[in-house]
């Protein structure tokens, strides 16, 4: 089939869009006119359509008036038109539109509707900014959403779509309309085609001209309105002064009367010459003359000097030149305001002079008097005074310089905020340590004590300098100026950099003065300083020296300090010594010498090198006499390897004695491991003073028991260690098992109580179950272990059956140290829930190991902790860990702390002291059996404890569960054990119980959480029963920081 010939139609979007169908129509018509297929080309928008026109061809394009220009400038011309189609625009607004200072105009990008704008008297022009659109729907969109204050549209726009809640605010018809435009060569054929519709009036080429001419004055009006716009921005703009003046000011914009200080009215009755300085006023005069003649000239000046109406200076660079202003001659003036730059130039040039004038000076009372001088001449101050402050707290001048010196006589200054005095500038720099500045004494509120005697003196404005050396604030630098604002905040930079120059020159004089003092006092002092040269001469010795070593300075100058030598220190000693220092590095060591008398005295000793800027070498000695210090060692020594109740060695000091000795041992020995029978029973039946003197009389009977040479030990707890050899064959130890039953056969007295013991044992023999201390002890706990489980007074001798206990011991060991070592230590949280909403209460903080992407649970370690291994690095860890944590989170958390944890008094009160810091974010989990070990202790540190953060009874059931102690002790929570929670369900015993405590809580006026929760049913009873709080890996399992970090975060907890 032969393809027929189509024909290429544009037209205007908004003519296209509006009426669809009669263009469709109108469109088949001329495509049976013409026998061919019409290519219908219509943009998006009027943007699209601006664009596109300038690059495609048409054979017919429907053009808007802004359009067929731009065609008739292709080459197109008019060839009909729509009979009686006129463009009609209108403004349009919103039905309740309020005044306003400004408003948004929305219209399309097309100069009609810039035509439209002009011709609408309604809207001020200077108030409008204007927001253009792709089309009049989007521009009614925007009037209608109160994105815009007006809109322009087409007035057949509005009627099509029949908009909601907007008015028309003013219409017009202009002087165009809408053209059929098509290439020149081919205007007769469409003026023949469109010539049959009746529709369609037939054009010429001259029938653009209208609108042509019409475009030609939307041109010259915008071009007047942008010149407008341009002298509006230019006299509005902010920093930029504009004058007009004849023989008086016609008009000053705002930012010019404003840094004048004159309103409009006032500004108009003055004279271009009333506001220059009377310096520049003859210059100035010649140059209006010439101006109000006519004559065109331009002058700039760089820097010219006028005056406020408050009197101040300012300087100004300027421009200015003669206009044409309501048809008569004027000057025009556009300025920018430089005093901040001039008067920073000379604060920069003051800088200089006093810099290079003070240099040298070495008396502080001098250097003041230079600044002063310097101060008022470079800055033309009236007045510039030095205050100290007095022990009283009052200001005492110490130099003054420039006019009015008497003034510092006729007032007070108190640095006393309790005082009028105490709010001066003055006294504020010295309080503050911060530069004060007073910008006008007429008018500032601080100054009012003084204000009279300031103005007596003209001191319209005033500056306060605090001066800081060590110890605080020394000196206050206080300077006066005739012009009010003269010190502006803008300066205080360079007021600052003046501060610092004055405190650096007062330091340098000062440790010059210091140097001499501490010569002086070196020479005075008890304390040892020596010095010597390269090659270890003496050269100088204090008193100290003398009074430690006997030696006078006479018998010690020249010599070396091997005069001091007592032959305690091996060869190796020294050439570390001399290794050391000969490389620039202070060597530090506790020295042994002999004084002159051939005593012992000992020195902790620092030796300094100092190389001198000429290259000379010295070594300096500084020491203190630790020889009563080293007295005192055996004493604490004995203290940190002893169990101070019971005189026996501790675990540490037991270790520290029976290392070495197995490491040379040859013969069989033995570790027998002793725990009481029902030792907390005992602190519960006969408390804890009793409980210390029973210690005391089981480490007596035990002395008696073994040989003088057996060393015997007071462990953790209840735990005694005793290591016996030499034993002539293995089974020597059942005799001493027996000898220890029998010394404890009998009961022990204590305060008229007798107390009948018997104790789980556990037996190792060396080196048949060990060599190493570590492999010895927690063979002989986990023997102890077996005992305790086989029941009371059982003895148990270690045997490859519980070696696997004992390896893992080893092993937790291991990794505890690793933990230690590499910083493994972690927390998980499980978080617990407020039942009655089921929102996040708390966290509790369970320890965990994380090796790489292993993690080690508390079952692998936590009885090693417990038992005192590494257990002061993971109580450090945990407070350090507990400060970031709650630093950073908004939400309390439950931390659980074993019998050692809650012992160590001095861990205690670190938990305390974060407690204060995070109060109310900090739980303590403590078991039953813990809370009445010494309940008298445990009140006091609970009690504590209560005044910042919440107490937690852990596992309660599970222990020496009692209703009783809850009343008594300061808690707060009781958490239910989670074998009870399991099995409430199935056991009505276990229900009963449960419900039991709740209702006993609540009673008392505890709270109650619940452990353990694995179900919704064991949950919805929970909640019935009033059970406070929950937690169980039903609601929530334990996690790492992170995703505890997002739950809280999903919770708007963070």
């Amino acid at each position: 089939m032969e393809e027929v010939e189509k024909i290429k139609v544009g037209g205007c979007p908004h003519e296209f869009l509006a009426d669809g169908k009669k263009w469709s129509e109108l469109l088949h018509r001329i495509s049976e006119k013409t026998g061919k297929d019409i290519n219908l080309v219509i943009y998006r928008d009027f943007e699209e359509e601006r664009k596109k026109i300038k690059e495609e061809e048409f054979d017919l394009y429907y053009a808007s008036p802004e359009i067929a220009v731009e065609l008739y400038r292709k080459g197109y011309v008019p060839v009909g038109a729509i009979k009686g189609q006129e463009d009609e625009v209108v403004l349009v607004s919103k039905e309740n539109l309020k005044e306003k200072e400004f408003y948004k105009v929305a219209l399309v990008n097309l100069k009609l509707f810039m035509l439209g704008l002009l011709n609408f008297k309604n809207i001020d022009k200077d108030r409008i900014e204007l927001v253009f659109t792709k089309s009049h729907e989007e521009t009614i969109e925007k009037v209608q959403n109160c994105e815009v204050d007006y809109g322009i549209i087409y007035g057949e726009t509005l009627k099509r779509l029949k908009p909601q809640n907007l008015k028309i605010v003013s219409s017009g018809t202009l002087k165009s309309r809408h053209f059929f435009m098509a290439k020149k060569e081919k205007a007769e054929y469409w003026r023949k085609i469109l010539s049959e519709f009746k529709e369609v009036e037939i054009l010429n080429e001259s029938a653009i001209e209208d609108t042509l001419k019409l475009f030609e004055e939307l041109e010259e009006l915008l071009t007047c309105w942008q010149e407008h716009d341009t002298a509006k921005a230019i006299q509005n703009i902010e920093g930029i002064g504009v004058l007009i003046y004849r023989d008086r000011i016609i008009y000053a914009n705002k930012y010019a009367r404003e840094v004048l200080g004159y309103s409009e009215e006032e500004i108009r009755n003055l004279s271009a010459l009333d506001l220059v300085s009377k310096e520049y006023r003859e210059t100035i005069q010649k140059i209006v003359e010439r101006r109000l003649k006519g004559e065109r000239f331009p002058v700039v000046y760089k820097e010219l000097k006028v005056k406020t109406k408050e009197g101040k200076s300012l300087w100004i660079l300027a421009f200015s030149q003669t206009i044409l202003y309501e048809g008569q001659y004027a000057g025009f003036v556009i300025f920018v305001d430089i005093t901040k730059r001039k008067r920073l130039e000379k604060l920069y040039k003051l800088l200089r002079e006093i810099n290079q004038t003070i240099t040298g000076v070495f008396h502080e009372g001098e250097i003041f008097e230079k600044i002063c001088h310097n101060l008022v001449k470079n800055l033309d101050l009236k007045f510039v005074w030095v205050g100290k402050l007095s022990e009283k707290g009052e200001v005492i001048p110490v130099y003054t310089c420039g006019e009015e010196e008497d003034y510092v006589k006729k007032v007070k200054i108190s640095i006393n905020p309790d005082e009028p005095e105490g709010w001066k500038p003055t006294a504020k720099a010295l309080r503050e340590g911060k530069i004060v500045i007073n910008p006008n004494t007429l008018e500032n509120p601080d100054v009012e004590p003084w204000r009279e005697e300031m103005l007596k003196r003209n001191f319209l404005s005033s500056c306060a300098i605090p001066i800081q050396l060590e110890g605080g604030t020394g000196y206050v630098i206080n300077l006066y100026a005739s012009e009010p604002y003269y010190f502006e905040e803008e300066n205080k930079e360079i007021l600052y950099e003046l501060k610092e120059d004055v405190e650096f020159v007062l330091r340098r004089v000062r440790e010059l003065r210091n140097y001499l003092i501490l010569s002086k006092a070196l020479e005075e002092s008890r304390e040892w300083v020596l010095i010597t040269d390269r090659e270890g001469k003496i050269i100088y010795v204090n008193k100290g020296v003398e009074e430690i070593s006997k030696y006078s300075a006479e018998e010690l100058i020249g010599k070396t300090p091997r005069i001091f030598k007592s032959g305690y220190h091996p060869q190796s000693f020294f050439r570390k010594l001399w290794q050391t220092i000969l490389s620039g590095k202070p060597f530090h060591a506790v020295f042994v010498n002999k004084n002159k008398y051939g005593e012992l005295f000992y020195l902790d000793q620092k030796i300094i090198p100092l190389r001198t800027p000429e290259g000379d070498l010295f070594f300096i000695g500084l020491c203190r006499d630790i020889t009563k210090e080293v007295k005192l060692t055996e004493e604490v020594e004995w203290i940190t390897t002893h169990n101070v109740e019971t005189g026996l060695l501790n675990k540490v000091g037991f270790q520290k004695v029976l290392s070495p000795l197995l490491g040379k041992l040859s013969s069989t020995g033995a570790l027998i491991a002793l725990d009481m029978v029902g030792f907390s029973r005992l602190i519960k039946e006969f408390g804890e003073e009793a409980i210390k003197k029973l210690l005391k009389e089981i480490a007596v009977r035990l002395e008696k028991t073994f040989r003088r040479g057996d060393i015997i030990a007071k462990g953790d707890g209840d735990e005694f260690l005793i290591f016996a050899y030499p034993l002539k064959k293995k089974d020597d130890v059942l005799s001493l098992i027996e000898k220890i039953r029998q010394k404890f056969s009998k009961p022990l007295t204590i305060d008229g109580k007798k107390i009948r013991l018997s104790f789980y044992i556990g037996v190792v023999t060396y080196p048949y179950d060990g060599r190493t201390f570590s492999e010895l002890y927690y063979r002989a706990i986990t023997a102890v272990k077996e005992a305790k489980r086989r029941g009371a007074g059982e003895v148990v001798l270690f045997d490859e059956e519980l070696d696997k206990e004992v390896e893992r011991l080893i092993e937790g060991e291991k990794l505890l140290r690793k933990a230690v070592e590499e910083n493994l230590f972690t927390f998980h949280f499980q978080p617990i829930y407020r039942l009655r909403d089921m929102k996040i209460f708390s966290l509790e903080a369970l320890v965990r190991i994380k090796e790489g992407d292993k993690i080690h649970y508390p079952g692998e370690f936590i009885e090693l902790l417990e038992r005192g291994v590494f257990i002061k690095e993971f109580e450090e860890w945990m407070i350090r860990e507990l400060r970031r944590l709650l630093g950073k989170w908004n939400v309390p958390i439950s931390v659980n702390l074993s019998a050692i944890n809650f012992k160590n008094d001095e861990f205690m009160e670190n938990l305390n002291l974060v407690c204060k810091e995070y109060p109310g974010k900090l739980i303590l989990e403590i078991t039953e059996r813990l809370l009445i070990e010494n309940v008298e202790r445990t009140r006091r540190i609970l009690g504590d404890f209560r005044e910042c953060g919440l107490v937690a009874v852990d596992d309660f059931g599970t222990g020496y569960s009692s209703f009783s102690y809850l009343k008594e002790l300061p808690l707060d929570l009781i958490k239910i054990d989670m074998m009870f929670i399991k099995s409430m369900l199935e056991s009505s015993k276990d229900l009963a119980l449960v419900e039991a405590i709740v209702f006993f809580a609540q009673k008392i006026g505890l709270k109650t959480l619940g452990e353990g929760i694995e179900n919704a049913k064991q949950l919805e009873m929970l909640k019935r029963m009033g059970c406070t709080y929950g937690q169980g890996f039903y609601l929530a399992k334990p996690m790492p920081e992170e995703e505890v970090e997002k739950l809280l975060r999903e919770e708007g907890l963070l």
